[in-house]
């Protein structure tokens, strides 16, 4: 799976101050308030690219607590899931990737995040509710036949590895059903 760090730097209206006139004391405050979530996701880069994925998370967090617009925050919740699936932190990875479930439907990293989430519990030896997670993917108009196959794949596997052999033939069945040579 691709992961990526966001920054709240690529997003030009939320930073600066935009305007003639000089800042009045709550205009200040927003400013500052914009750049300490600025800075936030920064360092959290900063770390993250170190291999410092606890610090990372702790900066992530930072902006996560604040008030910050929308898109910022989905980019927060985001990225401290992926380093507490990196720290093996799997109850905390998967509490920011539910989060971010429930508040971004609509994010184009959704599908992804469903994705980080089943693997955060098979590597959690939690087999069914990977499971689980992945039907939930196959519900989902925006994934691929391609990804569709991956999926029956990995359930198939799991039901293999449980010894299912009726479950694993059922999802290796409808993965041939899908493949583009059928």
């Amino acid at each position: 799976f691709a992961t990526r760090v966001v920054l709240a730097m690529d997003r030009d209206p939320f930073l600066g101050h935009h305007g003639g006139s000089e800042p009045g004391p709550e205009t200040e405050k927003v400013r500052q308030q914009r750049m300490e979530v600025d800075a936030a996701m920064r360092l959290g880069a900063i770390y993250f690219n170190q291999g410092k994925f606890a610090e990372a998370a702790r900066s992530f967090g930072f902006v996560v607590q604040r008030e910050a617009p929308a898109e910022v925050r989905a980019d927060a919740i985001y990225n401290a899931g992926i380093c507490f699936k990196k720290e093996s932190s799997h109850d905390e990875a998967l509490k920011n990737f539910g989060l971010f479930t429930a508040s971004f439907e609509q994010d184009p990293r959704h599908t992804d995040v469903l994705l980080q989430m089943a693997s955060i519990h098979m590597a959690a030896g939690r087999p069914l509710k990977g499971i689980e997670t992945y039907r939930k993917l196959l519900d989902r108009a925006d994934v691929s036949d391609a990804q569709k196959i991956e999926i029956y794949a990995q359930i198939g596997d799991t039901y293999k590895s449980m010894e299912d052999k009726g479950k694993a033939v059922e999802s290796y069945s409808k993965l041939l059903a899908l493949s583009p040579l059928n």
